[in-house]
């Protein structure tokens, strides 16, 4: 009789906790929604910024990432959120690179060669201009990118460049 009694209190006991615990998170879902109503015009820079990052860094392999840098910029340029966003399309496609080698076992050499041109267009756009936040992570990687397409001699010259910068 006494297990009884037990189970049945526990059983109250794990719903009311369960309740509690889901209380607090209806009400922040609530509230998100509530804020992304107010929002004029779409989501800000720093929010779709923020967005393709996770997806970057959760190893996207849907283009998800790609589509969401592709917007900032086209959208946002010149903010300093697109500078981030250049970088880190042209991280996507050299990652893109890796992780279908190591996912599929074949290497989207395509990837490769796009990232090159987006670290490229970076380093061509802020090297004199923005912040340079990420100029020689740029020379850096472009180099590593000619590496891996077999063309030690740009490698060579981008980190020249790199120490110039």
């Amino acid at each position: 009789m006494s297990a009884l009694l037990f189970n049945t209190r526990f059983r109250r006991f794990c719903m009311i906790a369960g309740v509690i615990l889901l209380l607090p998170a209806g009400s922040l879902a609530q509230t998100k929604r509530n804020k992304a109503a107010q929002m004029p015009d779409g989501p800000s820079p720093q929010s779709t910024l923020e967005l393709a990052l996770y997806f970057y860094n959760n190893d996207d392999l849907d283009d998800r990432a790609e589509q969401l840098f592709t917007r900032l910029l086209r959208r946002y340029d010149g903010t300093p959120q697109s500078e981030t966003a250049q970088f880190y399309l042209a991280a996507y496609y050299q990652r893109r690179f890796y992780m279908c080698r190591e996912k599929q076992g074949d290497p989207d050499w395509s990837a490769l060669k796009e990232g090159a041109k987006v670290y490229r267009e970076y380093t061509d756009k802020y090297y004199s201009e923005g912040s340079h936040k990420w100029l020689n992570e740029s020379f850096f990687n472009l180099a590593m990118v000619n590496l891996q397409l077999g063309e030690p001699e740009a490698a060579l010259n981008e980190l020249s460049k790199m120490r110039e910068a």
